[in-house]
């Protein structure tokens, strides 16, 4: 979510604006990659002191990303000119950065200028989550967090009018689902997902299993092809289209007996992202999910009793997201400022803005 166009210093964006942008036209999920590193000669030094950091900075970025990171790394020959802190960074933050503080910070000022929208931030963690918490607290976004009391009893999610009413209005997961911090949630204990490496727009997207397995009560679809080191707005206006990602959801919908709660997608902008999630809100609002069927009914209007339309994620991409009866967010955003959630437990869906 954090790789914008419209950033200065991003070599590969991913989305169109940035998360502020991004969260005023609808976006509700973000899809974030916290690295340590190191401010020099004008860019970040990313930390690798785990080699597992610099494997998967390769596989997301592959050869020629790489070497572009390392090329820049290997200029950064200066002393720093800061202290290390926290960073949003694709890959290596030497092809573009911002800081975890002041992204979480303007997370905790749209919460405070929308106080009816619920967020999902899934975080792709290569930090102690100690440090990650620290970070949220000193934000001021920690008194926004949902504490996860059901989740963590194996109960059922509340729904978003109970997380409204509580001020737990947002849902922060781990990927790396490490329990240091209770309120970081482990994504994929309560999480599943489709696959994610999609290498051309002319592919069949599965809708296998992947992380996650079935088990998961949320249901991540990953909408995007990735083509390294940098997402192609051409990719994404074939995948985002109305017909292509209306089919897609409603095939995976099928196998998997329920809605996407995210659906992640890049240039969330591009295509119909979020008329497509619209429309899977007034779906959620009319009943379950026929599995036989799996009929979704494109309108300009919502359902009946539908009080707030759908909102958006993201990676480097946007992302739908939708709440089933057994999900956290059975709402129905809207991207404007006084969108009012849903009473009912219905399903809803989100467009988010992925950032991986």
């Amino acid at each position: 979510a954090m790789a914008s166009a419209d950033r200065p210093g991003w070599m590969f964006a991913q989305q169109e604006r940035g998360l502020v942008a991004q969260l005023e036209d609808g976006v509700r999920a973000l899809l974030l990659d916290v690295h340590a590193g190191t401010p020099a000669a004008g860019r970040v030094r990313t930390e690798l002191r785990d080699p597992a950091t610099r494997r998967e900075a390769e596989r997301v970025l592959g050869p020629e990303g790489t070497a572009a990171a390392m090329r820049i790394r290997d200029r950064l020959v200066g002393g720093a000119e800061g202290a290390r802190a926290l960073y949003l960074c694709h890959g290596f933050c030497e092809l573009g950065a911002v800081r975890l503080d002041s992204a979480l910070r303007s997370v905790r000022d749209f919460l405070v200028g929308h106080p009816n929208e619920v967020l999902v931030l899934v975080l792709e963690d290569y930090v102690p989550p100690a440090e990650l918490g620290e970070a949220v607290e000193a934000s001021g976004l920690a008194r926004f967090v949902y504490r996860g009391r059901e989740v963590r009893a194996g109960g059922r999610w509340p729904t978003l009018r109970a997380l409204v009413a509580r001020d737990e209005r947002v849902v922060m997961l781990l990927e790396s689902g490490r329990g240091d911090v209770p309120w970081l949630l482990p994504a994929f204990r309560v999480m599943q997902e489709t696959p994610y490496a999609f290498a051309a727009a002319r592919d069949t997207l599965s809708c296998a299993p992947n992380r996650g397995g079935v088990s998961g009560s949320l249901f991540l679809l990953n909408h995007f092809v990735t083509t390294p080191p940098a997402s192609l707005p051409s990719n994404a206006a074939v995948v985002n289209a109305r017909d292509v990602l209306l089919e897609r959801v409603r095939r995976c919908a099928r196998g998997r007996g329920r809605w996407p709660n995210i659906v992640a997608v890049d240039f969330y902008r591009t295509g119909d992202v979020l008329r497509v999630t619209r429309a899977l809100n007034a779906a959620g609002a009319a009943g379950p999910l026929d599995r036989a069927g799996g009929a979704v009914r494109l309108s300009p209007q919502a359902a009946p009793g539908d009080t707030a339309r759908s909102a958006a994620a993201s990676r480097g991409s946007a992302a739908a997201m939708s709440a089933s009866d057994t999900a956290p967010t059975d709402r129905r955003n809207h991207p404007s400022p006084r969108s009012t959630p849903n009473a009912s437990n219905g399903t809803t869906a989100t467009p988010a803005a992925r950032s991986r």
